[in-house]
């Protein structure tokens, strides 16, 4: 998918000419994921999801619900393949194990359940302050 970024910077900044850099790449993931979100490309989906959730901690803000619909992405892809069920791979933090990473260690959920409700990444992971825990879906084939 090609995006024309000086286009996108000249539209934007004749719009509001304070419009800066990470607002153009921004707008420029936005159409990317769009885009991707039209071709049911779930694994883009996931990706462009977690670029953004990186932004987002970066700078500070709220990045909870971009990191679950980027889990979602990514169990929806593994569906795409067939694939049922998954298995919670627990991450081991950064300061020892965590006990909301740990609860969920090997469970196995059906993907259809975690699309509604998705239990990775854990809000109250102790690694939460620093971006989203790393806990991981691994398919079970």
């Amino acid at each position: 998918m090609g995006i024309d970024y000086g286009e996108l910077e000249a539209n934007m900044r004749a719009k509001d000419p304070k419009f800066g850099p990470r607002d153009i790449y921004g707008a420029a993931l936005n159409q990317k994921l769009l885009h991707a979100l039209r071709r049911a490309d779930w694994g883009a989906v996931s990706r462009i999801f977690e670029t953004q959730v990186y932004e987002l901690v970066e700078r500070g803000k709220p990045y909870l619900a971009v990191a679950r619909e980027a889990s979602k992405a990514e169990l929806r892809k593994l569906q795409k393949a067939h694939v049922t069920d998954v298995r919670i791979i627990a991450y081991d933090s950064h300061t020892g194990p965590c006990s909301a990473c740990v609860v969920d260690g090997d469970r196995v959920v059906s993907i259809e359940a975690e699309i509604v409700s998705p239990s990775v990444p854990h809000e109250a992971c102790v690694d939460a302050a620093m971006g989203p825990c790393g806990c991981r879906y691994s398919a079970i084939v």
